[in-house]
């Protein structure tokens, strides 16, 4: 007769040794889930459940040091940096004029006149 043992049997797959300081610095990078499966051989659905906070702190990790790098490169005096900044952070736009009151304008050409009406003199 076997001896009883106080473990309980969890059933069940073992774990995979996933490092979640590995898929924070993967989600870091810009990789998605799917990426950070295919990473660690493993199917999507782990990742979703088992590192959802690792992904989304790594994602931030990757959002926070762009953001540096672009206002590092904007501070540097990069003028289109600025500009693209200066409309993501501060709402700023391009000033367009558009005159809708129907008013239009023609100016034809001495020549176009000329065409005209030698067009029309031979109807």
């Amino acid at each position: 007769m076997s001896e009883p043992t106080n473990k309980k049997n969890k059933g069940g797959r073992p774990k995979l040794p996933i490092s979640a300081e590995q898929v924070k610095q993967l989600a870091s990078y810009g990789c998605s889930n799917g990426e950070i499966a295919s990473f660690f051989s493993c199917d999507e659905s782990v990742i979703r459940r088992r590192f959802a906070v690792n992904v989304k702190k790594g994602k931030n990790l990757g959002k926070t040091r762009l953001r540096q790098k672009q206002m590092a490169v904007a501070l540097n005096g990069n003028v289109s940096m600025l500009i693209w900044l200066g409309k993501q952070m501060l709402g700023q736009t391009d000033k367009q004029d558009l005159d809708l009151t129907g008013n239009m304008t023609y100016q034809l050409s001495e020549k176009y006149i000329a065409k005209t009406k030698k067009n029309e003199s031979k109807k």
